[in-house]
């Protein structure tokens, strides 16, 4: 009987750590040589006083060359539904240079956010 309840007390400490974890954001690279070539290497997100949620990232350039990518941040409701996009918009990085970034939500519904970078057109 020990045994069993021990068992489940470590699965609903399992559960609730797994629970606790759920980011909600994300850094994604849309393509191979933008994610050789950038990373995110700190991603932040607080809600402002009205509610919308404001996204900060660090982008980092991998490589010794300068690069161009395109950013963008599409934020989503509870049940992970896009509710807002913004446009993409360029950003230069010189040779392992890092660069912040920073969105705003349009209203308060956002939830969760994906950063999504992209080489330059």
């Amino acid at each position: 009987m020990k045994t069993n309840t021990f068992a489940l007390a470590a699965l609903s400490v399992l559960a609730l750590a797994i629970a606790g974890c759920r980011s909600t954001g994300e850094f994604v690279p849309l393509s191979n040589g933008v994610e050789e070539s950038v990373e995110c290497v700190n991603l932040e997100h607080a809600r402002l006083p009205d509610g919308r949620l404001q996204v900060a990232a660090m982008l980092h350039n991998l490589e010794n060359r300068r690069i161009q990518v395109q950013v963008d941040c599409q934020f989503e409701d509870e049940h992970g539904v896009v509710i807002d996009s913004t446009p993409f918009e360029n950003v230069i990085l010189t040779e392992n240079a890092r660069e912040d970034v920073k969105f705003v939500s349009m209203n308060d519904k956002a939830e969760r956010f994906f950063i999504r970078v992209r080489e330059a057109r």
